[in-house]
């Protein structure tokens, strides 16, 4: 049962997604925002926040761009790990609640030496929903890259009963993704000053959420 679990079902669930993934539709908008975000910095990169709902397709829509994310250090954590790694992710092992700042540090140090985007759920890895943690802030102080907001909308999509109200794209949905305006973080913040800053990343990210969810 161990085997099944560690080794066979995360190859199973893997040729699933990425079945899933080639009958999706992409859509990208607002590209000029991810290339103003790299050529902001000495090294090219951006730290995406993104919300925890939308990880399935947040994931597909950024295939072929190598990525560090911020996986949890739980079990639900390492069954991700299994998966994702698939799609050409590093992972570096934490969240708010256990492990964040290491995390936080190896993943700074990693988009810095790698020159490759940081990926982070904002509101993961247990929510609230749509509540901005402040890791994504100080992530992006400290490699002083930009976070680049990513929303990620499927047309068409199976809806879960978790508290991120998590959404599964239906086959061969159409799935807007939208690069929002870069947000610029002070080398200087203080991480008890961070609140500004996750209120303006909230904000963008639900404001775009309203203007194109049902118009995707």
């Amino acid at each position: 049962m161990k085997f099944l679990t560690n080794h066979i079902a995360p190859l199973l669930i893997t040729a699933i997604v990425k079945t899933l993934g080639f009958t999706l539709r992409f859509e990208h908008r607002n590209l000029e925002n991810r290339e103003k975000a790299k050529k902001s910095n000495p090294y090219g990169s951006y730290v995406l926040a993104v919300w925890h709902q939308n990880i399935v397709a947040s994931i597909l829509s950024q295939q072929g761009i190598k990525h560090v994310a911020m996986v949890s250090a739980s079990k639900d954590g390492d069954f991700a790990v299994k998966i994702a790694k698939f799609f050409g992710y590093t992972f570096v092992r934490g969240s708010s609640s256990r492990g964040g700042q290491a995390a936080q540090r190896e993943m700074v140090k990693i988009i810095q030496e790698r020159s490759i985007p940081g990926g982070i759920t904002v509101d993961g890895p247990r929510g609230p929903n749509h509540e901005v943690k402040r890791g994504v802030v100080l992530t992006a102080r400290d490699t002083q890259t930009p976070v680049l907001p990513l929303l990620v909308v499927p047309k068409n999509y199976w809806s879960f009963n978790s508290w991120d109200k998590f959404r599964l794209p239906k086959p061969f949905s159409k799935v807007t993704v939208v690069y929002l305006e870069p947000i610029h973080i002070p080398a200087d913040l203080d991480k008890d000053d961070c609140k500004p800053y996750t209120d303006k990343i909230k904000q963008v990210l639900e404001e775009a959420e309203e203007k194109f969810e049902g118009h995707v």
